[in-house]
């Protein structure tokens, strides 16, 4: 049978036409699937109920955005019982919590200051008793330390801890609370009996640093990351050995997300390796006392340091 160069023309033209448009609507449905799936690249992030946790969920949700995930964020969560809790149950992927507050209140041991081992703890029970996967332990340690004014410190020549219990019956100190109570026999079997001070006065915690500043009392503590340590007036003593229980912050996340989507644990661990003690000191100051929106604040301190 015999075919006109037109009639050819016409079926090659056809041909090409339904090959165009299943190429096409092959093309389309790849990418349906390619979007499908980057939808479904979603992780929540929980936080307890203040200011630092707000700063920690909102860094580490900018690092996974960045890589491409959907992020969703369950804030104000009261309570680190209940932070376990929504982690052991997938109501949030991922969370920071301090080291102390897992060694002690979580996992029920009794304080330790080796931070080593206390870590080792954590990383173990906390995958045994709850397939919650502990990270890298951060170099951000909000335990307790003693602080006066600059003024003071320079009068009474106060460098150590050792220093302060030299002059402590001359100071009159400002307990936010049951602190001294509570540590005063403990403090003492480590630094001396005289460790003792002229007068204990209890103020509420949000005073205590105003009180100090006003010149009403001496000395007060604090925690090591507090807001107040950014104000050059005040003068955090250094301690001549571990003193107090280590409260490193510690990401955390559930084993299921992290042998899910295998590039968590690097972008997470990335952030808290880049955050020092002393960027949480600033970033806890603009969202305490500057009143930055903590949005603003985490993306501040990530554009300037990792996204740079």
């Amino acid at each position: 049978m015999k075919i006109s160069s037109k009639k050819l023309t016409a079926l090659l033209l056809a041909f090409f036409a339904a090959l165009s448009i299943s190429l096409i609507d092959c093309s389309s449905e790849a990418s349906d699937t390619n979007s499908a799936g980057a939808e479904n690249k979603k992780v929540i992030i929980g936080a307890r109920d203040w200011a630092e946790p707000y700063i920690f969920a909102y860094l580490t949700g900018l690092a996974l955005e960045d890589a491409g995930y959907t992020v969703e964020y369950k804030l104000d969560i009261a309570g680190s019982d209940l932070l376990n809790d929504a982690l052991v149950k997938g109501d949030i992927d991922i969370t920071a919590n301090y080291s102390g507050t897992l060694y002690e209140s979580l996992l029920g041991h009794t304080p330790i200051f080796d931070k080593e081992e206390e870590y080792k703890t954590i990383k173990t029970e906390l995958k045994e008793r709850y397939n919650i996967a502990a990270l890298d332990e951060s170099g951000i340690n909000n335990s307790y330390a003693m602080v006066v004014t600059q003024k003071t410190a320079e009068k009474y020549n106060i460098v150590k801890t050792s220093d302060l219990v030299k002059v402590s019956k001359q100071l009159t100190f400002a307990d936010p609370g049951v602190f001294w109570q509570r540590e005063r026999k403990r403090l003492q079997g480590l630094y001396g009996s005289e460790f003792d001070w002229k007068s204990v006065n209890t103020f509420d915690k949000g005073l205590r640093y105003k009180a100090l500043l006003n010149g009403e009392v001496d000395v007060t503590i604090a925690f090591t990351t507090d807001a107040e340590l950014n104000d050059s007036n005040i003068f955090r003593i250094t301690d001549d050995f571990p003193t107090y229980q280590p409260y490193y912050v510690i990401p955390l996340a559930r084993q299921e997300i992290l042998t899910k989507y295998q590039d968590i644990e690097e972008i997470v661990n990335g952030i808290f390796a880049k955050l020092t003690e002393k960027d949480t000191v600033n970033l806890n100051y603009k969202a305490t006392v500057e009143k930055e929106d903590y949005d603003k604040i985490a993306r501040d301190w990530y554009i300037a340091n990792i996204k740079k």
